[in-house]
């Protein structure tokens, strides 16, 4: 797992240095999740929480592997317990997508702060979503 953490870390470096030097990939990387056929929210994620960090943050292998357990399950799943460095981060990066019109399904996050968990497992023990949310979800691809 570290292996792979690193070389996630390492493509994490690289498009860091490409968002600080290079202004004009910053629009391409970014229009390009417009209009991408790929998994289009985890990418979108990935780019928009990349793009957002402090450039002066040092990474580590314990974060790319949080981006990572980060971004998968608000791209798939409803909802979402984070810590709350990657709540922050999260909204931050949810509202950014919304800033430059690409609107997406995230799930719902909490976070431990304010009563985040109590109201998380009051949100599982509602579980099922509505019948329409179930559809829309599985229209996206989503995990439920």
């Amino acid at each position: 797992i570290d292996e792979m953490a690193q070389r996630f870390l390492n493509g994490i470096a690289e498009l860091r240095n490409r968002f600080a030097a290079e202004p004009d990939f910053v629009k391409l990387a970014l229009e390009n999740v417009k209009v991408s056929t790929l998994p289009r929210i985890t990418q979108a994620l990935l780019r928009a929480l990349i793009y957002r960090l402090d450039p002066k943050m040092t990474l580590d292998v314990n974060d790319a592997l949080d981006i990572a357990h980060c971004i998968v399950p608000a791209a798939y799943a409803d909802f979402v317990l984070l810590d709350r460095r990657w709540y922050v981060r999260l909204k931050d990066a949810e509202g950014f997508l919304r800033s430059i019109d690409i609107e997406t399904r995230i799930a719902e996050q909490y976070t431990q702060r304010d009563g985040g968990v109590l109201n998380f497992l009051e949100r599982l023990e509602a579980w099922p979503p509505k019948p329409e949310a179930r559809t829309r979800s599985a229209m996206l691809g989503g995990i439920t």
